[in-house]
């Protein structure tokens, strides 16, 4: 099923946030003056600021975590209740001026709040931040001020956040705090990096505001379950299948990576899912619902180039995979799904000029439709001639790799692909 997390927009959603704080911070941890405070929710005057929101996550239909990103409107801010931040205040917007020409909008993020069944789940609290920074830095928000539970230092440091000074006891809180401070788009950059900014189609949706979290075997959807959303693969990776009417084998179709997006079908017609859907890995998914994109169309209509030409270039992908299913030989599938493995946001760069496909012979002759021992084949006479090297999760190429180039053996002396 995996946990969603979203941002909180309804009257129960915002119920389920202040009731998940009080279980955690008061209940759980006897904070907030523990157990002793009548009522079921955590509330202070900052959920009432217009540049507020609240992120809820839910394991099914159980609240389990939040956290919540102010901007400031210039009542203050919730870390400044914690700590004077004066001085780090005047010196970012003196930095800040001085280098841009412009004021910062300066923001704050806390209330973090996990219930402790779910507490080791790093995912959850990873892809809360990640909604984090992408609600701040869609809101125009570019510095964040935090004043975070001392247990908790390393963890935000690893997020991108730097102390200003030691830490500080809080009478109210009853217990010790370090002030921090970042910008939101270092904790973007940190959370969920820039391999996201290329894709277009992810630009026609305002409020990318939805991520699921998979453990890896867990069910995504399956053959014909009701479809209203796609997904794009912000980590992990995800295995299309469907299941052979004649003898119940399964079909692998593919198995996608960071920054592929599947179910897209979901965005033109309400109909059922034509597939299977599982997480392959431990998996976290951007949702992308339909109704979104339907408003997104209409207010932007210019927007439509876009959405046309991905669709066109899936299905002009899918018609040529087709031939090759039903005409081509096995070494030609599998260089037509090892080219679109490298098209993907599984390919990674590196400063010697080498790069590294996250993907292994496994998953390779998924994707072609191909036996296992023609896919090694096809790595081994790569690898005989320079171009890469491979385990059983990853490729490794030397030097670039074009599909034009033929994958037969040449004669010694002359130049591969």
């Amino acid at each position: 099923m995996g946990i969603r997390v979203r941002l909180a927009e309804t009257t129960k959603e915002l119920d389920d946030v202040f009731w998940v704080r009080r279980q955690v911070y008061s209940v759980e941890e006897g904070k907030f003056a523990g157990d002793q405070v009548g009522g079921d929710y955590l509330v202070d005057r900052f959920d009432a600021h217009p540049s507020c929101a609240k992120l809820i996550a839910y394991d099914g239909d159980e609240p389990i975590a939040t956290i919540r990103v102010n901007l400031d409107t210039g009542s203050g801010l919730p870390a400044e209740s914690l700590y004077d931040f004066s001085d780090v205040k005047a010196r970012i917007i003196h930095e800040w001026h001085a280098k841009r020409g412009e004021m910062p909008r300066l923001g704050s993020a806390g209330m973090l709040a996990v219930r402790r069944p779910w507490r080791r789940r790093r995912d959850v609290v990873r892809s809360l931040f990640k909604l984090a920074a992408t609600v701040g830095r869609a809101w125009g928000g570019t510095h964040v001020l935090v004043a975070v539970n001392h247990e908790n230092e390393d963890m935000y440091r690893r997020l991108g956040f730097s102390p200003v000074d030691d830490k500080r006891w809080v009478d109210s809180i009853g217990d010790h705090v370090v002030p921090m401070v970042s910008t939101f788009g270092d904790i973007y950059t940190h959370t969920v990096g820039a391999r996201l900014d290329d894709i277009d189609l992810l630009n026609c949706f305002p409020n990318p505001f939805r991520r699921i979290v998979y453990r890896a075997g867990e069910s995504v959807f399956n053959e014909f379950d009701e479809a209203d959303e796609c997904y794009i693969i912000d980590v992990g990776s995800v295995k299309i299948t469907s299941t052979h009417a004649g003898d119940g084998r399964e079909l692998v179709f593919a198995v996608l990576g960071p920054g592929e997006m599947f179910g897209e079908m979901a965005l033109i017609d309400a109909k059922t899912r034509s597939a299977n859907a599982i997480a392959a890995s431990d998996t976290e998914l951007i949702v992308l619902r339909r109704e979104d994109f339907l408003q997104s169309l209409h207010e932007r209509p210019e927007r439509l180039d876009k959405v046309l030409n991905f669709f066109a270039a899936r299905l002009r992908r899918a018609d040529e995979f087709a031939k090759l299913l039903a005409y081509g030989t096995a070494e030609q599938r599998i260089e037509f799904a090892l080219t679109g493995l490298l098209e993907s946001g599984r390919l990674k760069s590196r400063s010697d000029g080498t790069t590294l496909l996250r993907a292994g012979p496994t998953e390779l002759a998924a994707a072609a439709g191909a036996n296992l021992a023609d896919v090694r084949g096809f790595l081994d006479r790569l690898r005989r001639r320079g171009i890469c090297d491979y385990s059983d999760t990853r490729i490794e190429f030397l030097r670039p790799y074009h599909r034009s180039a033929p994958v037969a053996e040449r004669p010694r002396g002359k130049v591969g692909g």
